[in-house]
């Protein structure tokens, strides 16, 4: 299910699987992904909370995370 990750971003999936329940990752990403950056600062964090939203996504799996996603109602 996780790719291949530097050192830092394994050990920060790790600790995220430990942290938190599937549902709650699902919308924590539900909540990141959509964004409407303005200016170059916030184009850059909306990049990162893109890129945590992926790696939440990637914790999950694609299949479990649009399932939880549907059980939600996101």
């Amino acid at each position: 299910m996780l790719q291949n990750h530097d050192p830092n971003t394994q050990a920060l999936l790790e600790a995220m699987r430990e942290s938190f329940s599937p549902h709650g990752v699902a919308l924590i990403v539900a909540k990141l992904r959509p964004g409407y950056a303005k200016g170059e600062v916030a184009r850059e964090a909306e990049r990162q909370c893109q890129w945590l939203a992926d790696r939440l996504v990637e914790l999950l799996g694609t299949d479990e995370y649009h399932a939880i996603c549907d059980e939600l109602g996101l």
